[in-house]
Formats: structure tokens, sequence, C-alpha cells
């Protein structure tokens, strides 16, 4: 699938990336959020779970890089992004948005920072 914007940031701000996201939706542009992808809702849990409790389950244990729904929506969330004609990234983002940002900045995306 082709998406017009890939929006990216921290788990704990999904409240605002989706406002943003359906409000592009609302404009007829195709959005990539990574709260509404099927991989992330299957291994981190519902737009409506709690932000806190999905992210501590994966904080707390040693071995979170070698973890299959790290990886799977790891992939899912890069795969998105190389489908996408532009980045955004809404602020405060943590590590992990940092570095989409910055692959998506080298895939030679339009980058975008709310």
């Amino acid at each position: 699938m082709h998406y017009d914007y890939f929006v990216a940031g921290r788990y704990r701000n999904k409240e605002k990336i989706l406002d943003l996201a359906n409000k592009m939706k609302e404009k007829g542009k195709t959005v990539y959020c990574f709260a509404e992808s099927t991989t992330s809702i299957e291994h981190v849990g519902s737009i409506d779970s709690d932000a806190e409790a999905s992210i501590a389950q994966f904080e707390n244990l040693p071995d979170w890089w070698n973890h299959d729904s790290v990886r799977a929506v790891f992939e899912g969330d890069m795969a998105a992004q190389r489908a996408a004609d532009n980045f955004v990234l809404v602020l405060p983002a943590g590590k992990s948005s940092h570095i989409e940002a910055g692959s998506a900045y080298g895939m030679g995306k339009n980058c975008i920072l709310i």
C-alpha cells in the first residue's frame, strides 16, 4: 500500500498523534499511523489500551531487541515508512521515533516535525 504520510511519535502521546492522523485523513490523505497498524495492535495493544501498561511490557524485557513482537512492529513500521511520501514526527518523541526520522531523512522523504 502507498501512503501520503507516515506519522510517528511517542506511544504515550498516541491520542494527539491519532488526532493529527484523523485530521489528515479527513482531508483525503492516506496515512500510516503506528497506533492504528494491525501489527502494533496485535503486539502492543489496541488504540484504547493503556499506553503505560503497553509500553511497560517491552521495557521490562531483559532482551527486548530479540523479542518477536518488537521485531514484527519494527518491520511493519519500516515497510510502511518506505511506502510513504512524507514523514511526520510529533514531538515529544522517544528514541525509536527519532531513529525513524533519521531513516526517513536517509530515504529522501519530506520530513515534518510538529
